[in-house]
């Protein structure tokens, strides 16, 4: 790998703070609109009222697009930018576009966020994916 040195885990974390609060902003943006929508024209008939929901789903309508469209397109995200860290493959090249989505479906892996207990500094979807989130250069 070239010359990086690997982001440590305290910006690891700032990372997914940031990341965690700007997805949930985005399922509450989502949650209101829909809120509005319903309010203004009904409840469509295909959804049964009364019948509980599993807000996770909803959850997921902003959370893998987020990733994928930052991580798959940008090959950043909103947190990374901020903390001035980004992502690379283990050759020190720049992610594609697929690296970028299978680093967002692993995240879908169950007790995922733990993987840093048995390796501090990479988490499973660094490692499955080979790839990085490493300091910028200056």
């Amino acid at each position: 790998m070239k010359d990086y040195i690997n982001a440590s885990t305290l910006k690891r974390f700032i990372n997914l703070i940031i990341d965690s609060l700007v997805i949930g902003a985005l399922w509450l943006g989502l949650f209101i609109l829909t809120g509005k929508l319903i309010a203004k024209y009904g409840v469509p008939d295909w959804i049964e009222v009364g019948k509980n929901y599993d807000l996770s789903l909803t959850l997921l309508i902003t959370f893998l697009p987020y990733y994928l469209i930052f991580e798959g397109i940008f090959k950043t995200t909103l947190g990374k930018l901020i903390t001035r860290t980004k992502i690379v493959r283990l050759d020190g090249d720049s992610i594609s576009f697929y690296n970028g989505l299978a680093r967002t479906l692993c995240r879908l892996i169950p007790l995922e966020p733990f993987s840093y207990l048995f390796k501090k500094e990479f988490g499973w979807h660094d490692n499955i994916t080979d790839t990085r989130v490493v300091n910028k250069s200056k």
